[in-house]
């Protein structure tokens, strides 16, 4: 009996006064990293659109437009993300059409 307690003590899970080590959580039962970073990221959010309340005036070469810097914030994020999109579906059309290109050239090759 005294040698499984020995036995006990001396595994990996233990400590050397024979404690048992509590692990920390992690995995499935832990607290989710995406679910963190996606609160922390709505907070920060939150946060700026409540801190942005000045009113500022912008100059468009046709036009001048006096809004919210927190509306601002929003209209430049919508005007990037559409740019994006509409520059990756150009890219995408661009890269494609290349392609068919090379496929239609390499069909239309005469062997001898």
């Amino acid at each position: 009996m005294a040698t499984d307690e020995k036995t006990e003590k001396n595994t990996s899970d233990s400590t050397k006064w024979g404690r048992k080590h509590q692990g920390a959580k992690s995995g499935s039962s832990g607290p989710n990293i995406a679910l963190i970073a996606t609160v922390a990221i709505l907070a920060y959010l939150v946060i700026l659109f409540a801190k942005n309340h000045q009113t500022v005036q912008i100059n468009f070469i046709v036009y001048h437009k006096t809004m919210t810097m927190r509306w601002l914030i929003i209209l430049c994020i919508v005007l990037g993300v559409l740019a994006g999109r509409l520059f990756g579906f150009w890219w995408a059309r661009r890269r494609n059409g290349s392609k068919n290109r090379d496929n239609n050239n390499d069909n239309n090759t005469v062997t001898d």
